[in-house]
């Protein structure tokens, strides 16, 4: 197993709802009703991002640690 930590983006839309994105992830961008429903949801999608990456023997984009950003990490299993 290996621990991943990527940076993401959280920002609350016009409607209240919480948008969150990772600039080292394309397209994985889910939303939550709340800041840490989206948290959760992100969670979720970077997992199975990287295992889809893992398992398709695609190349992991460079992961970024920065201190002072919001930040998740996930313990992914290879197949």
């Amino acid at each position: 197993m290996k621990t991943y930590t990527v940076r993401i983006y959280l920002q609350q839309e016009e409607d209240g709802r919480w948008s969150v994105s990772a600039p080292n992830l394309p397209g994985c961008a889910p939303w939550g009703h709340t800041r840490e429903e989206a948290i959760a949801n992100m969670q979720e999608a970077v997992t199975g991002y990287i295992e889809t990456l893992i398992q398709e023997c695609l190349q992991i984009p460079p992961i970024i640690k920065a201190s002072d950003e919001p930040e998740i990490s996930v313990i992914v299993s290879a197949a």
